[in-house]
């Protein structure tokens, strides 16, 4: 499991915000609040790979748009379908300029909870790799190198293949 430090504000300094009302002869009446925002600091961890399998074994996930696919920013969502056999499909809502719309692959979850797709064209079939990280309504999926590869929203996960 990877722990990962999520900074919620990203300036350090306190923030104030002095509202002043006044009517509409410009004749000020004094109320004034000040607003503090303070930094606020958090760590999340990767789901166990217990959880990753509960997520997406015989499951369809489909991404929102715009996925990081190897070192490439394509503006498609991907569907995949992991199937009990450690066995994936993948397709993109669009074909790619270089690379097929669709793709088989395998599948395997480290005991860190690390899921990796080796698939047999995408990514030059090298291993793909990413950590999951349950985020209330969501699943993050970001790289060992914690960048982001995608997100799938809950809802957008089906039971069964559905994969055209």
């Amino acid at each position: 499991m990877k722990r990962l430090w999520l900074l919620t504000i990203v300036f350090s300094i306190l923030y104030s915000v002095t509202v002043q009302s006044h009517n509409s002869l410009s004749k000020a009446y004094s109320s004034a609040n000040t607003y503090s925002f303070l930094p606020h600091v958090v760590t999340i961890s990767s789901i166990s790979k217990e959880k990753v399998l509960n997520t997406i074994v015989n499951k369809t996930l489909t991404s929102i748009p715009y996925s990081n696919i190897g070192s490439e920013l394509v503006p498609y969502s991907l569907s995949f379908y992991f199937a009990d056999d450690n066995k994936v499909n993948g397709k993109l809502t669009n074909k790619p300029t270089n690379e097929p719309q669709q793709d088989l692959g395998i599948w395997t979850v480290d005991n860190d909870g690390k899921l990796c797709i080796t698939w047999n064209y995408w990514n030059a079939s090298k291993p793909f790799c990413a950590y999951l990280y349950d985020a209330n309504n969501s699943i993050i999926f970001l790289d060992p190198d914690n960048k982001f590869v995608s997100m799938v929203v809950k809802s957008n996960i089906v039971a069964g293949n559905h994969i055209n």
